[in-house]
């Protein structure tokens, strides 16, 4: 919940840079504080580690993100492009084809024989691509759409974080003893899908207040997803394999998140070079795509000495208006098309609501 607060601050007095240094200590005391608190847990039929499987799937991972962040720079029919998109693909089916050929493999495919352990999976991977990118995107239109500084769009987006801390702990103390866990993921992604069409509707105002309202019906959505994810998928896995469907489960999240920003950000770079060429027909290729590039990354003020033109509500505004307004609205499509399939995949039966004593055991969790 802090995260933005400080990330502002850090980006405001320190640089952006900074942003990357200060993970070594955090994730140094992290790594300390989890061999010290976290019980280790084992499985028993485990032999080796999956080399092969590690490195098919993160090289798959890493050419499918290079592809989405350069296709706007480097051009989609780009051979660069075109060959990382076919060696992600490549990657991936050799992935599947390792996993497959292993007694005891990184990830059992036959768990995704399973349609609620798909549906839960769906679930957090449109979690993370729909909503928890936009606690991203979402500081960037604060300080680029509306002139606020790094610390100011950072407190600006509390409001937003505050649901992700507290409405968890309501899930667990009144809605998970009476809905299953196809009723709370489902509700969820409805949620967050509603909040971000709903928040997509007000992007051209620039105005604070509708967009905290907006985003916090999706904030809500967000919460109730926040650890429900893991926690329905696991209902269907043995408890030898727990390891793996937690880690398939925080993958799949991140991948999300990987995934979908690069994605919404080919959708910002798209939206606008078709809203300048709307607004400058006689303008060139060439210039365009170079007005696309300072509007995106919010240089709103050399876009319109380029262009001649200063003072007023700017196409420079204008064009990145429609760009986030297509962004919130892809993205709250998303969460939607998530929440209609887990509806359809996940058995209610298979994850009925939890007993009284499991609900102790997870608001005492939580307290802790």
């Amino acid at each position: 919940m802090l995260g933005p607060v400080v990330g502002g601050l850090i980006t405001q007095y320190l640089g952006w840079r900074w942003i990357f240094f200060v993970n070594l200590p955090v994730g140094t005391s992290m790594i300390a504080l989890t061999l010290y608190a976290v019980e280790d847990s084992k499985d028993p039929q485990a032999t080796r580690l999956d080399i092969a499987g590690v490195t098919t799937f993160s090289g798959s991972l890493i050419l499918l993100t290079l592809a989405l962040i350069s296709g706007n720079r480097a051009g989609w029919s780009s051979h660069l492009i075109l060959a990382e998109f076919i060696g992600a693909a490549a990657l991936l089916a050799g992935f599947l084809t390792v996993e497959t050929r292993q007694a005891r493999p990184m990830v059992d495919l036959r768990f995704f024989q399973r349609p609620t352990y798909v549906g839960a999976n769906i679930a957090g991977m449109a979690y993370g691509m729909a909503f928890l990118t936009m606690l991203t995107y979402l500081p960037m239109y604060f300080q680029s759409g509306m002139g606020r500084t790094p610390l100011d769009a950072g407190l600006l987006m509390l409001p937003m974080a505050l649901p992700l801390f507290v409405i968890p702990r309501v899930v667990a103390r009144w809605l998970a003893p009476h809905w299953s866990g196809r009723l709370l993921l489902s509700t969820g992604l409805a949620l967050v899908g509603v909040g971000l069409i709903w928040t997509s509707t007000e992007m051209h105002s620039f105005a604070y207040a509708p967009i905290v309202v907006s985003m916090l019906v999706a904030s809500c959505g967000a919460g109730i997803l926040n650890g429900e994810t893991a926690r329905v998928g696991m209902t269907v896995i043995p408890a030898d394999r727990a390891g793996m469907a937690s880690g398939v489960s925080g993958t799949v999240k991140f991948s999300g998140i990987v995934i979908g920003f690069a994605t919404l950000g080919a959708i910002l770079f798209s939206r606008v070079e078709a809203s300048l060429a709307d607004a400058l027909p006689g303008q060139s290729e060439t210039v365009r795509k170079e007005l696309t590039r300072m509007i995106t990354g919010g240089n709103f003020h050399a876009a319109q000495l380029l262009e001649g033109q200063v003072g007023g509500v700017s196409f420079a505004q204008l064009s990145f208006g429609s760009g986030y307004e297509a962004v919130l609205f892809t993205a709250g499509a998303i969460a939607l098309i998530a929440a209609a399939l887990s509806w359809m995949l996940i058995d209610a039966g298979e994850t009925a609501p939890l007993g009284a004593e499991s609900i102790r055991d997870q608001v005492a969790a939580l307290e802790d």
